[in-house]
């Protein structure tokens, strides 16, 4: 079984993957997200951008990219995938990701990519 933590603020997203991963550990904050990470090791973390019920938000304190800049401080997991919509987060993620040497994929939520790396095989 691998350690997954799933940030993101929607219900459904939420429900499908705890369905599909009932060992996920799903955090709506970012600051969640981070006292999560202080305490425990993930294989991989999978992160929205846009929290707090907004859409195409900017970069910044409170959104997935806060987490993205804890993690490239701290160099753990071995895999993020960002699963977001928002492209321009989804950028700024992955630069600061990629230029510290964590390993990241880009999934949107429901592709390919993101069942085969968050959840495993080819749950919904």
């Amino acid at each position: 079984m691998r350690r997954l933590l799933f940030l993101d603020d929607d219900p459904e997203r939420c429900r499908k993957v705890q369905q599909a991963a009932p060992y996920a550990d799903i955090f709506h904050t970012a600051f969640g997200a981070i006292s999560a990470l202080f305490v425990s090791d993930y294989e991989i973390v999978s992160l929205d951008h846009d929290l707090g019920s907004q859409t195409m938000v900017d970069s910044g304190p409170g959104t997935g990219y806060e987490v993205a800049c804890f993690i490239a401080k701290s160099k753990r997991p071995k895999l993020v995938v960002l699963h977001s919509f928002n492209r321009v987060g989804v950028q700024n993620m992955a630069r600061v990701l990629i230029s510290s040497g964590v390993t990241t994929a880009i999934g949107a939520f429901g592709t390919d990519v993101f069942k085969a790396l968050v959840l495993g095989d080819d749950n919904p």
